[in-house]
């Protein structure tokens, strides 16, 4: 599976199912939780991930463990119409600029010293997301790229991510029955909207995939599943994910 360039740019520089007697969220009525808000998740690796709420469920905190041990945590204020989110890992900032209709205009990341990322985004009518543009300066040299985004019944179904080098294309294909209970925290955390049904697939260029499952444990969690393939390489998370 590629990772965006740009991703791998950062990081380099950061650091940084079988069927029981549990219910398959697709094959029944879709789960849908009180707030559509994310508790903990937590994967088989004991990388666990917790999220904090105001009163009113907006997002505050999130922080992430490893077998426990605390590895970051990103703290979130709002102000009007900027929302920043302050990570006490590499001094890492995050400013996004949003709209009047509380989407993300901009998103601008910040490492001093080391990077400086601007993000552009455009809607189309119904506020689905069709384009990003990324300008950037990491250690001092330039880089761009912009994606264009397809949208077919409320979901992304194809995405084109262009740079000076490279084209890279995924397409998406989604559980249509199966209301996309992950959206409420995604947006929280993104201010961009996503797609209204579940994530099935996703098939890149490079002739990778992920495939995704879900499932509702006995203890009500919310279980995903994902594996994804390279050649004969196969590798499966699992994540259980809580919900309120």
């Amino acid at each position: 599976m590629k990772q965006s360039l740009l991703f791998i740019l950062i990081l380099s520089i950061l650091t940084s199912c079988t069927k029981d007697s549990n219910t398959i969220i697709v094959e029944t009525k879709p789960y849908t939780p009180n707030h559509n808000t994310f508790i903990t998740e937590t994967n088989e690796n004991l990388i666990k991930t917790t999220y904090k709420y105001s009163t009113i469920w907006r997002l505050t905190e999130i922080q992430t463990f490893d077998n426990e041990v605390p590895t970051e945590k990103i703290s979130i204020t709002y102000n009007n119409n900027l929302v920043t989110k302050a990570s006490n890992k590499n001094n890492t900032s995050y400013k996004y600029y949003l709209n009047k209709k509380r989407l993300a205009d901009s998103l601008k990341i910040n490492v001093i010293g080391l990077l400086s990322i601007t993000e552009l985004y455009k809607y189309d009518i119904n506020g689905y997301i069709i384009r990003k543009d990324i300008n950037a300066l990491i250690n001092n040299v330039p880089y761009e790229e912009y994606t264009d985004y397809t949208i077919k019944n409320g979901n992304i179904i194809k995405s084109v991510q262009t740079t000076d080098t490279d084209v890279f294309t995924t397409d998406f294909e989604y559980y249509e029955d199966s209301t996309n209970v992950l959206a409420g925290t995604l947006e929280a955390i993104s201010f961009i909207p996503q797609s209204k049904n579940l994530l099935k697939k996703e098939s890149f260029s490079d002739e990778t995939f992920n495939e995704y499952t879900y499932l509702v444990n006995e203890a009500g969690d919310l279980e995903i599943t994902i594996v994804n393939e390279f050649g004969d390489i196969k590798q499966r998370i699992v994540t259980t994910t809580k919900i309120k």
